[in-house]
């Protein structure tokens, strides 16, 4: 199972991704490190850290979901955790092998993330540009952990989604 994390910065995401492992036994990845390594390795590349959280994952993302694909058909159990991720789009592909949520976004947020899911097709499968955007809006709502309130209660209802199977 491939467990991803998403959402703003900071929203909790390592330290819930620091919790999965200890649940599931899986290694995780923080994303934060392959874009540091990108903005200092391959400069042309244009990823920089100063740039929004949208436009980093515009630029990431091809090479994440490529990455992200291997070790889906690679690995036992996986945790990826970065605001880089468009987790919605990956996940909803590969249903029954990833496990996917997003924290930290205000419920207003919502039309955001379907135009960055639209954005970003799957060029294998996808099944998201079928859904009308009630459809959508409804998966995104359902993956989504807002923590405006309380952080502690937004990871506690996160971990308890990714580890029991998103029910």
């Amino acid at each position: 199972m491939l467990y991803l994390i998403g959402g703003a910065a900071p929203s909790g995401k390592s330290t819930l991704a620091r919790r999965l492992p200890d649940a599931q036994g899986a290694p995780c990845f923080c994303l934060d490190y392959l874009t540091s390594g990108l903005e200092e390795g391959a400069p042309g590349l244009g990823v920089r850290h100063e740039l929004t959280n949208r436009r980093r994952a515009e630029l990431v993302w091809p090479i994440v979901r490529g990455l992200l694909r291997n070790v889906v058909d690679v690995e036992r159990g996986y945790v990826a955790e970065g605001d880089v991720l468009l987790v919605a789009e990956f996940a909803a592909a590969r249903e029954g092998r990833v496990r996917a949520c997003s924290l930290g976004c205000s419920d207003g947020a919502a039309v955001d993330k379907r135009a960055s899911i639209r954005a970003f097709p799957s060029a294998v499968n996808d099944w998201v540009a079928g859904l009308s955007d009630r459809d959508l809006g409804e998966l995104v709502a359902e993956m989504h952990f807002d923590g405006s309130g309380s952080v502690t209660d937004a990871l506690r209802r996160a971990e308890e989604y990714l580890v029991g199977g998103g029910q």
